[in-house]
């Protein structure tokens, strides 16, 4: 799936930024969970 959405995110050509930010949320969510 992350392999996936970075794939998708890099052909939008805004890898860095959301890649970055949906990282970030994406901890939290795992570590809010956990």
């Amino acid at each position: 799936h992350m392999h996936t959405l970075r794939r998708a995110l890099t052909a939008g050509g805004e890898d860095d930024p959301i890649e970055t930010v949906h990282g970030v949320g994406y901890r939290l969510a795992k570590r809010d969970a956990a």
